[in-house]
C-alpha cells in the first residue's frame, strides 16, 4: 500500500508543477504606486567588504 501511494504521488507531481515566474491565472494585477519623490539616501551600513544601502 505505501509503495502504491508514492508511486502514485512521484507520478502526479508534473500535474501540479507551474512556471513560478508566470502569475497565476485569474490573479488580479495591483495597480502601479507612484515613484517616490523628495528622499535621499541618509547613510550605509554594514563592514569595508559588504556594504548595504
Amino acid at each position: 500500500m505505501r509503495h502504491s501511494l508514492l508511486i502514485l504521488l512521484l507520478c502526479c507531481g508534473g500535474v501540479l508543477a507551474r512556471d513560478p515566474f508566470r502569475p497565476v491565472a485569474g490573479s488580479v494585477c495591483e495597480a502601479s504606486v507612484e515613484p517616490l519623490t523628495g528622499w535621499c539616501l541618509q547613510g550605509i551600513i554594514g563592514r569595508e567588504a559588504h556594504f548595504h544601502a
